[in-house]
């Protein structure tokens, strides 16, 4: 284990995948038990209601009679109709009592859906979106799948539907005996609460499934797969939307974040950051696996507008996104009473660097890097922190080696990074501040390369040609001149090691103990660094 990795163990421990998978599967059966429950009772108090009708139709047919009863008669019928108001009363103050109740009931379930939406919505799928993040770094993300989390959103998706159903038909039974403001009021609010869920979880599960990639080199076609998760359970299959693609500047993105149903227009006042070919599609619904998606196969960037750069401010640094967006109408029926509902959705990328050169791309790739890594969830677009602590970089570095070549970095690596990064010989402690003009701005000293063109030169070399060497810990790689004379100098002749260069990037020298040609005193000697050429 890295040092970087022990670092991290300090944190508290994530709950076990499964603890969680559980209490949310018992969350959506108890919910549905409460749904199930209360649609008996509103169907019982339907009926009582439909028979306490009836009652009042009798005592009506009763008081008629009353009227133009004789007067022997009129002792009988009074009788009866004292009968029938005590009892209409009592029925009344049941039935009254039952809409308080039930109304209380509805308040519970709807607070039930919206407390198990925010933990699915805020907590697994904002975890999905950052583990899609920092994937782009090469961790391996081993949270829920988009399927699983697919599944409990189409079962809020019912349940929504489900309440919504139920007030609709309380609100129609209300109307029909004895209507109470309170009862009509409260019963509006529901149903506008109901409508932000539906809306917030439609909004929430249109997602980029398939990133594009964040280093997008201009007139070289790319793909991306936007999916609708609960597109299904509002028959949005049945005539798929559209989807279109815009590619945006920073300063774009943090505006739309802002503007919410206005995005199509701001689009069209705004103008994109640039012009993509192929960028509208139509969803298409895969009955195998019950994903509504639309997946763009030749998109191209064909022009990027970029904005005036201050100070050391580069191409590489600017950051773009895209911008998917679609506008559908949501239609469900109620009886003999549709209900439309216009929605309009839009999700963002991950960050963007386009480039249009190739010497450009380990630039874009610090950029990058540096982004997936620090970013904070819910952040203004697209802002990260100027300074983290090192062994946060360092955990960053070593997980480039993991899915690069396979074996991660050990704390004398990262304790040697640490001191080139910071430019000191001291070993530093790991917990010290790298600013990210050090990691990737300022050349080191008394080089032409900065810190991370050097490291990703390195990277480079050993994923495609020191890969077995590198594993089999035939590299000791990371290490300076001086500690390699050390460990040369306690060693037996013929005793060499291979290390990363400190002047060439990507070069990897040899040393070895030897006796020199000229005086035959023995000492530690270095090839000229070989290249990646050389290697080839």
């Amino acid at each position: 284990m890295s040092y970087a990795q022990s670092c991290l163990l300090d944190t508290k421990p994530p709950r076990p995948i499964q603890d969680t998978f559980q209490e949310i599967n018992r969350d959506i059966q108890r919910i549905r038990k409460d749904l199930t429950e209360t649609d008996e009772i509103i169907r019982q108090t339907f009926q009582d209601q439909e028979q306490l009708i009836v009652n009042y139709q009798d005592r009506q047919k009763t008081q008629a009679l009353l009227q133009n009863a004789q007067s022997n008669e009129r002792a009988k019928i009074m009788k009866q109709l004292e009968v029938q108001e005590n009892s209409l009363q009592t029925s009344t103050e049941t039935l009254m009592k039952q809409r308080s109740e039930l109304l209380d009931r509805l308040r519970e379930c709807s607070n039930a859906i919206n407390i198990l939406m925010t933990k699915v919505l805020d907590t697994e799928l904002a975890n999905w979106h950052r583990g899609q993040q920092l994937l782009g770094n090469g961790v391996i993300y081993t949270g829920y799948t988009l399927d699983d989390i697919q599944d409990w959103c189409e079962a809020l998706a019912d349940f929504i539907w489900q309440n919504r159903l139920q007030i609709k038909r309380m609100q129609i039974t209300c109307t029909n005996y004895s209507p109470n403001q309170y009862l009509t009021d409260s019963l509006y609010n529901l149903m506008d609460a109901n409508t932000a869920m539906l809306n917030r979880l439609v909004k929430n599960t249109f997602v980029i499934e398939k990133q594009p990639p964040q280093v997008m080199k201009t007139n070289t076609r790319f793909t991306a797969t936007v999916r609708l998760l609960v597109g299904c359970k509002l028959n949005l299959h049945l005539t798929p939307p559209n989807v279109s693609v815009h590619i945006i500047s920073e300063h774009q993105a943090a505006l739309l974040s802002n503007v919410a149903d206005n995005s199509l227009s701001f689009i069209q006042n705004e103008s994109a950051a640039g012009e993509i070919l192929n960028n509208v599609g139509i969803m298409e619904y895969h009955a195998a696996t019950t994903h509504l998606s639309v997946h763009f196969r030749n998109m191209q960037l064909k022009k990027i507008k970029r904005t005036e750069k201050k100070g050391t401010e580069s191409v590489m640094d600017e950051k773009f996104a895209l911008f998917f967006n679609s506008r559908f109408t949501i239609s469900q029926e109620f009886g003999d009473m549709p209900v439309r509902i216009p929605c309009c959705v839009q999700t963002f990328s991950l960050p963007v660097v386009v480039i249009v050169h190739g010497n450009q791309e380990p630039h874009a790739h610090a950029t990058i890097t540096w982004d997936n890594a620090f970013a904070e969830q819910r952040r203004t677009s697209f802002i990260v922190p100027d300074k983290v602590p090192f062994y946060r970089v360092g955990e960053v570095l070593s997980q480039k080696f993991i899915a690069n070549v396979g074996k991660g970095l050990s704390q004398d690596n990262l304790r040697f990074l640490a001191a080139k990064a910071l430019r000191t010989n001291n070993v530093p402690d790991l917990n010290v501040l790298i600013t990210w003009s050090q990691f990737s701005k300022e050349p080191l000293p008394d080089r032409s390369f900065t810190f991370w063109e050097w490291f990703y030169s390195i990277l480079k070399i050993t994923k495609e040609h020191l890969r077995p060497l590198w594993n089999d810990n035939l590299i000791h790689g990371f290490i300076s001149r001086t500690e390699t004379a050390n460990i040369l100098s306690q060693s037996s002749m013929g005793t060499f090691l291979l290390r990363f260069s400190d002047s060439e990037p990507g070069g990897l020298t040899v040393a070895w103990k030897g006796k020199s040609p000229e005086d035959n005193t023995m000492g530690c000697f270095m090839l000229q660094p070989f290249n990646a050429k050389d290697l080839g």
